[in-house]
């Protein structure tokens, strides 16, 4: 009769094919799971917006913005929303032919700047402010509330003031020290549009025709 129990040889080559069965390879679905963990430790977090002391970041695809382009941006859609309202106001109530021409240009050259103004700040994770400041609002009761006969008056004082010639030197400024390089190209874009315009109010505020703008 054969003996029932193993050598120590057969003992050893069950224990090792047992080992093997169960250190299968690894693929399949578990592989998957330990890669894909992997993977979202490895990149970067999405996480919410991220502002710091020297610039504004949100989101992983967001651009790096400083404080100072952001800022810039800001004061661009200010100017926009301040003076927008105001030229399409005076293309309807100016008398004078000159007035209400250059108040038409400068309105349709507003908006599309600012249409422009606001795809970029949408790329770049700047929120922008969505109406003109408080200053700006009275500025424009009172000219909507002037008749017809004072009313190219107020227009030509609001074209005297220093609201071009700020928005030119900040635009200047831009286009040449902005960190950003499509915020430069956009002051770059926009300024000699914004120069023409401080000419022409010039000349209208003083009373003299106004030279006929580019384009």
């Amino acid at each position: 009769m054969r003996s029932l129990f193993f050598g120590p040889s057969a003992l050893f080559c069950a224990l090792c094919w047992a080992l093997g069965a169960h250190a299968q390879p690894d693929t399949g679905l578990a592989a998957g799971h330990r890669g894909a963990d992997a993977t979202r430790h490895s990149r970067p977090d999405n996480g919410p917006e991220f502002a710091g002391e020297d610039g504004v970041r949100k989101g992983r695809q967001q651009a790096f913005l400083t404080r100072v382009d952001t800022t810039f941006l800001n004061d661009a859609a200010k100017l926009a929303m301040a003076e927008l309202p105001a030229a399409r106001l005076a293309a309807q109530k100016a008398r004078d032919p000159q007035l209400a021409a250059f108040a038409r240009r400068l309105a349709q050259d507003l908006a599309q700047s600012e249409a422009e103004l606001r795809r970029l700040a949408q790329r770049k994770g700047v929120e922008l402010p969505d109406g003109p400041p408080m200053g700006a609002r009275a500025q424009l009761r009172r000219l909507e509330d002037a008749d017809r006969a004072d009313f190219d008056g107020r227009y030509r004082e609001r074209l005297d003031g220093d609201t071009y010639t700020d928005a030119v030197e900040r635009f200047t400024e831009a286009a040449d020290k902005a960190g950003d390089a499509d915020v430069r190209a956009f002051a770059r874009k926009t300024l000699p549009m914004l120069q023409a315009h401080l000419a022409q109010a010039r000349q209208l505020a003083a009373g003299r025709t106004a030279p006929r703008p580019p384009g």
